[in-house]
């Protein structure tokens, strides 16, 4: 039996997908959820093998809730539910992550659950391509938060907040003037969404939001630090993103 969690912000629609899947002896749901952060914090907890998401979501849309699922390294298939047509023929080009449109009719659903018990039983890799799907689209969207963790809840952080982040190993902190959190996306992955919001990729294991830059000293070997605006640290500035500093602030 599959596990299954459902997010819909919309109650109606959240209850008529539960009635729908509960005719599906296969599935179990057990959560169903209308606020997308809490539904995260309880699928990192539980862990199931199917979750429908909605995608224009006001807090979290269900793309950017998708790449957090990802991130969490489950093996977990993704089925997007939607009244928005326009995301369909992109869904269709991969297999794992299916795509259905609210109104949808329980044969519709039935292909759905049939497909993904058969990538199931099949130890398909396909879930594998939800991650460049979702990624895909993500890369190309403006975004105006960003999805964090302070112990084990989700904030969303507005971007202008954010004063850097740091990588140690696997682990990515965000840095503000309030206090620290964590990230499940990598350096690069941050720096692709926010490089069109005034972040500025300084070294292997910094990202900086330029705003917050108050000072740049001269350091050893053609390399910089970064003194900033409210905070006593010091940002290094590696030889190889020197010059594109230098570039970008025209220098």
């Amino acid at each position: 039996m599959l596990k299954a969690v459902l997010v819909d912000d919309e109650p109606l629609s959240l209850d008529a997908l539960e009635f729908a899947l509960d005719k599906h002896d296969e599935i179990e749901i057990i959560g169903k959820y209308t606020d997308p952060l809490e539904a995260l914090v309880n699928i990192k907890k539980r862990k199931p093998e199917l979750v429908f998401l909605d995608i224009e979501m006001p807090e979290l849309d269900g793309f950017s809730a998708a790449e957090e699922i990802i991130n969490m390294g489950l093996d977990t298939h993704i089925v997007f539910a939607t009244v928005f047509q326009q995301y369909a023929l992109k869904a269709f080009e991969i297999n794992a992550a299916d795509y259905i449109v609210k109104p949808f009719t329980e044969t519709r659903l039935k292909l759905t659950v049939n497909r993904i018990i058969k990538n199931i039983q099949s130890r398909s890799s396909d879930v594998a391509s939800v991650n460049t799907f979702v990624k895909n689209n993500l890369s190309s969207r403006s975004i105006n938060k960003v999805a964090v963790w302070k112990e084990n809840s989700i904030v969303l952080l507005d971007y202008e907040r954010i004063m850097y982040f740091t990588m140690d190993g696997k682990r990515v902190t965000v840095h503000t003037k309030d206090g620290n959190y964590e990230s499940s996306s990598t350096l690069a992955e941050l720096e692709e969404k926010l490089i069109n919001k005034g972040f500025f990729r300084c070294h292997k294991g910094y990202l900086i939001n330029t705003d917050y830059i108050a000072k740049i000293i001269p350091w050893f070997n053609s390399t910089y630090m970064l003194k900033l605006k409210e905070s006593t640290e010091q940002i290094p500035v590696s030889r190889y993103y020197a010059k594109k500093l230098k570039g970008l602030l025209s220098i």
